[in-house]
């Protein structure tokens, strides 16, 4: 007798083949940018050392604070950053300086646990604190005060937008986009002398972005 739960090998391999086409993962890109600046005791040289090393950008699974811990404190390019770190602070305290370690880095969950761990195991002899981004949370908090002090729906969005723009790469991600989008062929661009709305709406606009 046939069992009917049991697929024929060529109906096994086709089924699989759909299924491993269909899966998807969701990945991150972590972004960290690292300045050193430093002054020399020197009366006659009071000029800033300024030291900018390029790290790029690295795919994480998650924002997790493992998995940040593993590229921002284990990664092979990374590591030179941080004994460079190291050894600048260290050469600082020998000579009786004032040194400090300076992280600016969003709210997070994940964030916060993984400063949480950098503080644990960082030496002591010199000062660290954390500048928290707030973009989010500012937005937020200035469209509330917006919307409650004039309740005005159309000047609340042109602000929201221009709030949204300025914040990190927004804009020039929309920007790229459009191309992308046009070539969908969902519109028709024609030549035109653009209408005294349109004129006053495009004016409007750029007294909010600039």
């Amino acid at each position: 007798m046939d069992d009917p739960t049991i697929e024929s090998p060529a109906i096994a391999d086709v089924a699989a083949v759909s299924k491993a086409r269909q899966i998807s993962t969701t990945l991150a890109i972590c972004v960290a940018k690292c300045k050193f600046q430093w002054y020399y005791d020197d009366p006659d040289d009071i000029r800033p050392r300024c030291f900018e090393p390029w790290i790029p950008p690295i795919v994480i699974s998650s924002g997790s604070a493992r998995n940040l811990w593993n590229v921002l404190r284990r990664h092979p390019f990374i590591i030179d950053i941080l004994r460079f770190k190291n050894a600048l602070l260290r050469r600082t305290i020998q000579c009786s300086g004032l040194c400090a370690d300076i992280d600016q880095t969003d709210a997070a969950s994940g964030v916060d646990l993984f400063y949480a761990a950098t503080c644990k195991v960082d030496p002591v002899e010199y000062a660290k604190t954390r500048l928290v981004c707030m973009s989010h949370q500012h937005h937020i908090a200035m469209m509330l005060l917006f919307g409650g002090v004039l309740a005005l729906q159309w000047i609340g969005t042109l602000f929201n937008i221009a709030m949204l723009l300025r914040m990190g790469t927004y804009m020039v991600r929309l920007v790229l986009h459009v191309p992308s989008f046009m070539d969908q062929s969902r519109f028709i661009v024609e030549q035109g002398e653009p209408s005294q709305k349109d004129i006053d709406l495009v004016a409007e606009l750029q007294e909010y972005l600039v």
